[in-house]
């Protein structure tokens, strides 16, 4: 997950900075080392977060990701992408991991994110998950999450992009 003070995909300048949280780097013969060697203004939190993946590669993970807290302030992104988090979880990690995206992300905050939705019910296979797109915009608005489809409308494990906003204070 990438939390950025600005992005320019969203018509903001690019960022000076960029911080992340990741799992561990695994030893995957797809991934070269270097690729887990960011640019110098780039700063990544390693947390050992379980993980669906963990009976698949045996690394198991300590820390629950549905009581994780992201170690960053309140309201201290403007901008946040998560590729490839929430496909990956249950509802009610997705759930956890919106409300602190919303407690980080600043009022008027954007978070860009894609899910596997499920054309019926809702299922997981292999360490991806596809929820029911019903379920998961009540998720979103429960939050207090204002919402947006990006893209066209797909079922089964093909990406769903959403942009969520943090709605402006009254």
């Amino acid at each position: 997950m990438w939390l950025r003070a600005n992005c320019p995909l969203l018509g903001q300048r690019a960022p000076s900075s960029l911080r992340g949280i990741r799992s561990p780097p695994r030893d995957d013969p797809l991934v070269p080392a270097e690729n887990h060697k960011p640019a110098p203004n780039y700063q990544f939190h390693w947390f050992d977060i379980k993980a669906p993946y963990g009976r698949i590669d045996g690394h198991l993970g300590s820390i629950e990701a549905g009581s994780f807290r992201f170690p960053f302030r309140e309201d201290e992104f403007d901008t946040c992408l998560a590729s490839s988090v929430f496909t990956h979880m249950p509802l009610s990690e997705v759930n956890h991991y919106l409300g602190e995206l919303h407690r980080v992300v600043r009022h008027g905050g954007k978070v860009f994110l894609s899910i596997f939705c499920s054309r019926k019910a809702p299922y997981s296979r292999d360490g991806n998950y596809c929820h029911s797109r019903e379920t998961f915009i009540a998720t979103v608005e429960q939050r207090g999450f204002l919402w947006d489809k990006k893209g066209p409308e797909v079922y089964g494990e093909e990406h769903n992009w959403y942009l969520l906003t943090r709605p402006h204070r009254h």
